[in-house]
């Protein structure tokens, strides 16, 4: 790839816009690896290029505030963002107004100006509904921070609960679970306790699903306090216990872990619940099972579906890999392309 773009670069000479081009990608490849430095500086470069289209120079932008956003450098994302934002309003473009907007709001949530930044983010929110849906849970989210530093609370659950619904519908479970739990604790300090327990046990079963222990444990403890202030203070001290004595059984499963390392999973006394728990539920573990299990690497399936791509999946004795390898090498026989729209879906 790195000589292909040097290829291409030598190519676009003096041309603006493909030497913007190139410095994209590149800086999209070293994002990729981990090379923030590498690919800020190549932006700068990007930014600096003179006689460019504002389309082009504002995709520059907005992937150069990403990478800020990546880094949590909201002193650096500000002087962009606003450069975003004027870029913008030139060129009279509701959609790129509505994320400068999101991107100048998060960086001035996370530097103290919260009354500024839920005047952008509230602006900016019923944009990105209608034309970037993706960006509506990391918008709301950011709105009800802002929302909170000004205790605006019940404004605050509302987008919070909204920023959860959005992440939860991409599949972004860990993100959908901390926007619920902010969403309890906000009508929690709004002193409405039905709907902060209604919250937090969605905040619970999220965690639980994403495996999102902080959140979990956070949630729960939480769920157990507005049992006691709703007026089960029995309920509530008994739902405290039950936390503390899942803490304290993780706490001890993650000690055995670091101190046994494989042994403590599958040997020993973890390795006999796992197994007491499985034949309880009806399974067939044995002891055996657990203390011969040994992990096998294998080279993976590699499969040429046209000159430019390759599929790259898992070997057998699995039987996925070979299956999809089959189907698209199928599918490649078939001149798919040039049938009508139904015929090619199916």
């Amino acid at each position: 790839a790195h000589r292909l773009l040097d290829d291409a670069e030598r190519l676009a000479g003096d041309h603006p816009v493909l030497t913007v081009q190139v410095l994209d990608l590149r800086a999209r490849m070293a994002r990729t690896a981990g090379d923030h430095d590498a690919a800020r500086s190549l932006y700068e470069r990007a930014a600096a290029v003179r006689h460019v289209p504002d389309g082009s120079r504002m995709a520059v932008l907005f992937a150069w505030c990403d990478l800020l956003v990546d880094a949590a450098d909201w002193a650096g994302l500000e002087p962009r963002a606003a450069d975003a934002l004027a870029l913008a309003v030139r060129l009279r473009d509701p959609v790129s107004l509505a994320v400068a907007q999101r991107h100048l709001g998060l960086a001035w949530v996370e530097q103290g100006r919260a009354l500024e930044a839920a005047e952008l983010l509230a602006a900016a929110l019923p944009v990105v509904r209608r034309h970037v849906p993706e960006l509506v849970g990391p918008t709301a989210w950011a709105l009800g921070n802002a929302s909170l530093e000004l205790d605006a609370v019940v404004v605050a659950r509302t987008v919070f609960t909204e920023a959860a619904e959005a992440f939860e519908a991409a599949d972004r479970l860990e993100e959908a679970s901390h926007a619920r739990y902010r969403a309890g604790t906000a009508a929690w300090d709004g002193d409405d306790l039905a709907t902060a327990g209604r919250d937090l046990d969605a905040a619970v079963a999220l965690a639980r699903r994403s495996r999102t222990l902080p959140v979990l444990l956070e949630a729960l403890r939480s769920r157990a306090a507005v049992r006691a202030a709703d007026g089960d203070v029995d309920g509530g001290i008994a739902a405290l216990d039950a936390v503390l004595d899942d803490a304290a059984e993780l706490a001890a499963t993650l000690r055995l872990l670091a101190d046994k390392g494989h042994d403590g999973f599958y040997r020993g006394p973890l390795a006999e619940r796992l197994v007491e728990g499985v034949r309880a539920a009806g399974g067939i573990w044995t002891l055996d099972d657990l203390a011969g299990y040994r992990t096998v690497e294998r080279e993976p399936l590699r499969f040429a579906i046209d000159t430019r791509h390759e599929l790259i999946g898992a070997p057998p004795p699995s039987a996925g890999g070979l299956i999809l390898a089959q189907s698209l090498g199928l599918l490649q026989r078939l001149d798919w392309r040039a049938s009508d729209g139904v015929e090619r879906s199916h």
